[in-house]
């Protein structure tokens, strides 16, 4: 309740080391569906040689080496 009514934040810590925080609900993050599609419909369609600018960047880029995560 103190979050939400009183709008307090707490730093949840785990061995002396802040592991989380506790706040009340900032502003909305992020788009509806409604407005991304809105937004996506002022985008001018890409020209003709789009596609195969995109495939000549990919053709073009070495594979990326594979990193070994430790276990």
């Amino acid at each position: 309740n103190r979050v939400r009514y009183r709008g307090e934040s707490f730093i949840i810590e785990r061995a002396g080391e802040a592991v989380a925080a506790l706040t009340p609900p900032g502003s909305k993050r992020g788009c509806t569906l409604a407005d991304l599609v809105a937004r996506l419909g002022d985008l001018e369609i890409p020209g003709e040689g789009f596609a195969d600018d995109l495939e000549a960047i990919q053709s073009s880029q070495t594979v990326a080496d594979t990193v070994k995560w430790p276990s």
